[in-house]
C-alpha cells in the first residue's frame, strides 16, 4: 500500500502531464484506510466460522489490485513495460472500468 502511494507520488512528480494533489492524495490514503478494515472484517468473519477462506479472498484481491496499481504508476513515470505485459494491464483496466 505504501509502495503503492509513493510511486503515485514520483509518477505525478516525474511526468508533468500529472499534478501532486492534496485532496487526491488524501483520497487515497482514505481509500487505503478502507481497505484494511475490509481485511480486518473478513479476519473477524472467519474467525467467526471457523475457517479462512474470506480473509485470504479479500487479501489477494487487494494485493493483486494494488499491484496492478505499482504498475501502472511505474508506466506513467515514464519506466519501460514490456509490451505483452502493458496490454494485458491494458485490458485490465477495460475490464475495470466495465464493472
Amino acid at each position: 500500500m505504501v509502495l503503492d502511494y509513493l510511486t503515485g507520488v514520483v509518477a505525478a512528480y516525474i511526468n508533468p502531464d500529472l499534478a501532486l494533489n492534496s485532496q487526491r492524495g488524501f483520497k487515497g490514503i482514505a481509500k487505503k484506510a478502507i481497505i484494511m478494515f475490509l481485511v480486518s472484517l473478513a479476519y473477524r468473519l472467519d474467525c467467526l466460522v471457523g475457517k479462512e477462506i474470506m480473509q485470504y479472498a479479500v487479501m489477494w484481491f487487494f494485493i493483486s489490485n494494488e499491484s496492478l496499481s505499482i504498475i501502472e504508476n511505474a508506466a506513467k513515470a515514464g519506466v519501460p513495460i514490456p509490451t505483452r505485459f502493458k496490454e494485458s494491464l491494458e485490458q485490465l483496466a477495460k475490464e475495470k472500468q466495465a464493472r
